[in-house]
């Protein structure tokens, strides 16, 4: 009890000592029962059957006093309580406020690699032929429609009546998803931010991976998705930045509990528009967002859609829905919205998070193709992608001396050059690149944007496409997040540079074309090369008229001069030359050959197309490349063998019809001019059977002379896979694998084909 409480019960017994003798009488009585009562007098009769007679004054009077205290304390203990509970709230705000503004909005979530994707790493679009689009709109008898993309086992399959039933396209996956955004931003009309379409790329790329089959088929007659693809070719209105956003997304998709999310977005969707009574708002747009998680709405007010129809003189499609029906969507209108008035601190992660909901995961799938389709193994680059010779000492002399000589971004990252290095070795990355690409780029946007190395930055959008960090530590993570997606030196420059699909003439440093001629051939000029920057030549970015074509050939010495500068950069800042680089070559079957095993996924050939396919070396060429690996185990005479690689082949290949489609012939002329007594025998299909079974069909065709490329099919490659058989051990075989350029091992159980070719 505190003094207050003390003092008003001292003031109440005082109070009890004035009270008639009756009752003080009947406090006797009351209080004590070993009081002996005077039988002289009567005693009062007491009425049970009223509780109020029962009592005495004096005990309604403890009681009244009682239930006073007692209310008094539960209102102090409810005010504590009240207290103790607000606390919480608004300590629990804090840390909401601190997740949602520290982690997803500055922080560069790290994705896992996501391994449940289809292992073919490419998207067969697809359409029935005409003649069977008529069948099915005269419901002809025997005709049976393919709704179903998995149930497709055979693109090029042919009907006795209908002939051939489909035809289709091989794209990869960036490249669909590229056709997918620039088509949906088209019918937006107004979406001109790179966030967005980042966004974008993850939720269409994120879409595909999860409703793509095994078969990697999509029907473009039933697929919603599929439907809004357009093939580009480089001349669309906004196609740099859109393409550029889809590879700054680096491969990322969403997911939730493991599995992929079927993410989709559309324009502009609202529930209701309703007229809100606080002045300062007009009637206000309902959009639907995390319907999943059911966490909130977004409200988007009408005046600002209203003001922005009126400023760009476009009409913004709305769709109104009866209800919250699309449960995994974006609004693209509405993510733009977030990214302009909101707040600053909204970036990619934000929007999806936003949108998708707190328990989304981030996933990449392009680490899943590694081994197969050339990604992130930093095996062959002149620059390593992955580590320093230098110690971090030495890093920082080379850097402060490079920087205090040139001054500018040059001395901002020379004086931060130890962060610099700490945060790309703990990450896996070589330090040099910081330095060397941001010197390449001219360290451009520069200390404004703490964006020194063009990140988001695009021709058309100028400046203001640039991304911007709040601060140097986060702009190298945002560059070290860029790059660790690619594998080599020349990978890389792919992604930042690009000679385009014509030879622009006179073209210019930004959209590529013939300014680079001389830059990438010298003195060398190709006569058609020349002879489409002629003076007097036109082209520009929208083709037609005197354009001519840049072939791969063209791309690829883009690519090696764009490496070339940095590895000069380089030179110039660290005073190192180019790294070695050479495929690993080991000695063994089957012929006296030194086997050199190539890697289809090589930096120097794995972007080269096969025949006139949307494929590549790196992505589908484990044929071609097994046949030039087994020509160097034969140990034949090779023609021109100074210059004999997978690239070479596939470019004499490409010269004198060596591929029907991206499918190799294995005769193709072109075998021969390289290795002339390297000649095709056999190819047997559908091997069926036990391990041991299969093992003796392959021993059966051994020998002398022979040289067997194996093809497997299983998890890992789920569309089948080529390799040179090297021995037999119980019921393994072992090979040189052209997906990684090692010697593996691969089950009899999972072989179905293989070649045979005798020298």
């Amino acid at each position: 009890m505190d003094f207050n409480e003390e003092e008003e019960l001292q003031e109440e017994q005082l109070e009890l000592v004035e009270l008639p003798l009756e009752q003080e009488s009947l406090e006797k009585y009351d209080s004590n029962e070993e009081d002996i009562i005077n039988e002289d007098e009567p005693v009062p009769e007491l009425d049970f059957s009223n509780s109020e007679n029962f009592e005495s004054p004096i005990n309604v009077k403890k009681a009244n006093t009682k239930k006073k205290n007692l209310s008094k304390l539960f209102v102090k203990k409810v005010l504590a309580i009240v207290v103790i509970i607000l606390a919480i709230v608004v300590f629990v705000q804090i840390l909401i406020y601190c997740f949602d503004f520290d982690i997803f909005g500055v922080g560069i979530p790290r994705p896992n690699i996501y391994t449940k994707a289809p292992s073919c790493g490419k998207v067969y679009l697809t359409w029935e032929n005409e003649s069977y689009t008529k069948a099915r709109q005269k419901k002809e008898p025997g005709y049976t429609p393919i709704t179903d993309a998995a149930l497709v086992t055979d693109l090029d399959e042919e009907d006795d009546e209908y002939g051939e039933r489909y035809t289709y396209k091989e794209y990869d996956y960036d490249t669909y998803v590229a056709g997918v955004i620039w088509t949906d931003n088209v019918k937006a009309k107004d979406i001109d931010n790179e966030i967005v379409y980042q966004a974008m790329a993850v939720a269409a790329r994120s879409r595909l991976i999860a409703e793509l089959p095994n078969n990697c088929v999509v029907l473009k007659n039933y697929n919603e998705q599929a439907q809004s693809f357009t093939e580009l070719d480089g001349s669309e209105e906004k196609y740099t930045e859109i393409t550029n956003a889809v590879r700054l997304s680096k491969g990322l998709i969403i997911a939730r509990n493991g599995t992929a999310i079927s993410a989709k977005y559309d324009i502009f969707s609202y529930v209701s528009k309703r007229m809100e009574n606080d002045e300062q708002y007009k009637s206000i747009y309902f959009y639907h967002m995390m319907n999943v998680n059911k966490e909130k709405q977004q409200l988007i007010p009408a005046d600002w859609v209203d003001n922005l129809e009126k400023q760009k003189r476009v009409n913004i499609p709305k769709l109104h829905v009866k209800s919250t029906k699309k449960l995994e969507s974006m609004s693209l209108y509405g993510a733009k919205y977030l990214l302009e008035k909101m707040d600053s601190q909204y970036d990619l992660y934000r929007i999806l998070e936003t949108y998708y909901g707190r328990d989304i995961e981030y996933y990449t799938i392009d680490s899943a193709f590694s081994e197969e389709y050339g990604g992130i193994d930093g095996e062959c680059s002149p620059i390593s992608m992955t580590s320093t010779s230098l110690s971090r000492e030495e890093f920082i002399k080379w850097a402060e001396n490079y920087g205090n000589s040139h001054g500018g971004g040059a001395k901002t990252l020379a004086a931060n050059a130890g962060m610099i290095y700490d945060m790309a070795t703990s990450n896996g990355i070589n330090p040099e690149l910081v330095f060397v690409r941001a010197d390449v780029e001219g360290y451009s946007p520069g200390a404004s944007k703490n964006n020194y190395w063009g990140l988001g930055c695009t021709n058309t959008g100028g400046y203001d496409a640039c991304i911007s960090y709040s601060s140097l530590s986060e702009g190298v993570a945002g560059f070290l997040s860029f790059i660790s997606k690619f594998g080599s030196l020349t990978d890389l420059m792919g992604k930042y540079a690009y000679l385009g699909d014509y030879w622009y003439n006179p073209g210019s440093w930004g959209t590529g074309g013939c300014v680079y001629a001389s830059a990438i051939y010298g003195n060398n000029i190709p006569e058609r090369v020349r002879n489409a920057c002629a003076p007097g030549k036109t082209c520009t970015t929208a083709g037609g008229g005197d354009c001519v074509p840049t072939t791969d050939e063209d791309k690829q010495a883009y690519l090696l001069f764009q490496a070339q500068s940095m590895v000069s950069a380089r030179k110039k800042i660290f005073g190192l030359d180019a790294d070695i680089c050479e495929p690993s070559a080991n000695i063994g079957e089957p012929g006296s050959g030194a086997c050199t095993i190539y890697r289809q996924g090589d930096s120097r050939w794995g972007n080269i197309k096969l025949g006139n396919s949307k494929q590549t070396i790196s992505s589908s060429g484990c044929a071609v490349t097994s046949v030039a690996i087994a020509i160097s185990c034969s140990g034949v005479q090779i023609n021109n063998v100074a210059a004999f690689n997978p690239g070479t082949l596939v470019q004499r290949m490409n010269a004198t019809g060596g591929f029907k489609g991206a499918n190799i012939y294995w005769t193709a002329s072109a075998i021969n001019y390289f290795a002339p007594t390297f000649k095709y025998v056999k190819y047997e299909r559908n091997i069926s059977g036990t391990a041991e079974s299969k093992i003796n069909i392959v021993r059966n065709n051994m020998g002398s002379n022979i040289s067997i490329i194996l093809h497997f099919t299983n998890e890992r490659h789920l569309n089948g896979h080529f390799v040179v058989l090297k021995s037999i051990s119980g019921t393994n075989f072992t090979v040189y694998d052209p997906g990684n350029g090692k010697v593996n091992t691969y089950s009899a159980n999972d072989l179905d084909g293989f070649v045979v070719y005798r020298y």
